[in-house]
């Protein structure tokens, strides 16, 4: 066996042997923050969807996204929206139901 080939095998000067340095490690850390949200319920009345999209491209505009329906009756559905809080912010604006 030649020595310098653990393996054993020989590459007859082919060039193809490999060193390891098996001291290096990566780090197993994600380098991505936490991301935090904030919530709000927007009511969507089923009489009055021209003013519901109103609402909703409103709070769309203020980087608000809806994320679900919750049906309340036939007559309303309330839309649940998120948006992502900036750095270490509280919730920027009202939470809760009603427009």
């Amino acid at each position: 066996m030649p020595s310098g080939n653990p393996s054993g095998s020989s590459s007859h000067g082919r060039g193809n042997d490999v060193a390891v340095d098996s001291r290096r490690s990566v780090p197993a850390v994600p380098t991505t923050r936490h991301r935090r949200w904030e919530y709000r319920v927007v009511a969507f009345p089923s009489e009055d969807s021209q003013h519901g999209l109103i609402d909703l491209n409103t709070a769309g505009d203020d980087g608000w996204e809806a994320v679900g329906v919750i049906p309340k009756d036939l007559d309303e559905s309330w839309v649940m929206l998120k948006r992502e809080l900036l750095r270490d912010d509280e919730p920027r604006g009202p939470v809760g139901f009603g427009r």
